[in-house]
């Protein structure tokens, strides 16, 4: 079977699955397997050589998994975000694209200093992004054992300089105060089972969940003023239609500039506001 072959039996299988993103699906797992680039792949197709029989029952066994919606992510180990790439598999939230956003907003923020702390660091990737590309101070905190260990590689990996904490965020005390406090925290409702069997069969759901309305998490860090400098500034992601509750929240706490920003659908995805 030639590449070509090769991409449009995989894509229309993983379309026959419900996977939308089918053809770069196919293009990646090939890519991985062959250890190539995308523009190789493409030079590989015109060559219209077959490809080796080795190689190719790799591809196809993985490629069963993916029909069966095991996340791409967990069948290459590598998750991509911004400019990095991170070990990620079972345990630990497959970063989103989205949250690329929310670093972007935070590296435009006037902070009185260039420190953060991240609640619910998951793979590493916020404070990894934060502390290499613009040079913060950068704590993270995970409350689980078996997402921080994917942490630990990420940050190992990039050669960032990052402090990982492995706790409760309720249980979490320091005299220290920082200049920002970040967070993708759980924020869907209990009973809100997400759709993508990626996501509700495959993401822990320490990370998905967060109480009746979502809004648990959300909550604590609306309680965390103490941890901010003066002029600090806390930024969260959150669902669309959250973003009303949220701001209310915020303003009962006493919190400052309360803003909201959308993601690039459009969507009412990011809040910050001042300490």
């Amino acid at each position: 079977m030639n590449p070509s072959q090769l991409v449009a039996k995989l894509s229309k299988s993983f379309s026959d699955a419900g996977i939308t993103s089918a053809e770069a699906d196919s293009r990646e797992l090939i890519c991985h397997v062959l250890s190539i680039s995308k523009s190789d792949l493409m030079l590989l197709e015109l060559k219209n050589e077959p490809i080796g029989e080795t190689s190719l029952s790799e591809i196809l066994q993985l490629a069963s998994r993916r029909e069966q919606r095991v996340p791409l992510q967990h069948l290459t180990g590598i998750s991509f975000f911004r400019n990095l790439e991170l070990m990620v598999g079972p345990g630990v939230f497959v970063p989103r694209p989205e949250t690329e956003s929310l670093v972007e907003l935070a590296l435009a923020l006037q902070l009185p200093e260039k420190t953060s702390l991240e609640v619910g660091t998951g793979s590493g990737a916020i404070s990894i992004a934060l502390n290499l590309e613009a040079g913060f101070d950068a704590t993270a905190i995970e409350v689980s054992p078996e997402a921080a260990s994917w942490a630990e590689k990420n940050i190992s990996h990039s050669d960032s300089n990052v402090k990982l904490e492995i706790k409760d965020f309720n249980f979490f005390s320091t005299d220290r105060k920082f200049g920002l406090l970040i967070s993708n925290p759980p924020y869907i409702p209990a009973s809100a089972i997400p759709v993508d069997p990626e996501v509700n069969l495959h993401d822990p759901e320490i990370a998905l969940y967060s109480g009746e309305d979502g809004l648990d998490l959300i909550r604590q860090l609306a309680q965390s003023k103490h941890l901010l400098l003066d002029g600090g500034v806390l930024l969260f992601e959150h669902d669309e239609s959250q973003r009303e509750a949220i701001v209310q929240l915020l303003l009962d706490t006493g919190w400052q500039n309360v803003r909201h920003f959308q993601d690039l659908n459009g969507r009412d995805r990011f809040i910050q506001a001042v300490a």
